[in-house]
């Protein structure tokens, strides 16, 4: 078989055409996302320190773009060192948003305390700070568990029933 002698010139070309693509497509991936920027904060496990978890969440879902973020929140973290908000299994029964009111009902499994979750104030606490860290434009956030109202913020003042 017949080697193929290619002059030095095109080899350089390739090799630089090779290495350019290389370089494009990593630049390319490591600035293009394909959804929002949204910060999430859980705490961490053994002390009271918050650790700032950020990720990017699809545009436009089909469910709205606070329920998702809901939704990723009662997940917990996708680092291992972090807690969940509320006990694993918390999931939202009910969820509305009318004119900058946020209506959101949790499941029972709040209570239960199942996983290594904080307190329950704790965690709505947290759940409020996520929410209005990411969207501007709710000036009110209602919170029930099992159809209960356990908490209201709101822009104005702020109160726990």
């Amino acid at each position: 078989m017949k080697s193929i002698k290619l002059p030095k010139k095109t080899v350089a070309i390739i090799a630089f055409l090779f290495v350019a693509v290389i370089v494009c497509a990593t630049i390319l991936s490591v600035t293009s996302h394909s959804g929002v920027k949204r910060v999430f904060y859980f705490p961490a496990i053994g002390t009271e320190k918050l650790v700032k978890e950020v990720r990017y969440i699809p545009k436009n879902p089909v469910q709205g773009d606070v329920r998702l973020y809901v939704d990723e929140l009662l997940l917990g973290s996708q680092l291992p060192r972090l807690r969940p908000l509320f006990s694993l299994g918390t999931t939202v029964s009910f969820f509305s948003l009318n004119d900058g009111i946020l209506y959101v009902d949790l499941t029972d499994d709040v209570i239960l305390q199942k996983s290594d979750s904080p307190d329950i104030e704790v965690g709505i606490n947290l759940f409020e700070k996520n929410i209005k860290k990411n969207f501007k434009n709710i000036a009110e956030i209602k919170l029930f568990i099992g159809g209960k109202s356990v908490y209201k913020y709101s822009e104005k003042q702020k109160e726990k029933r």
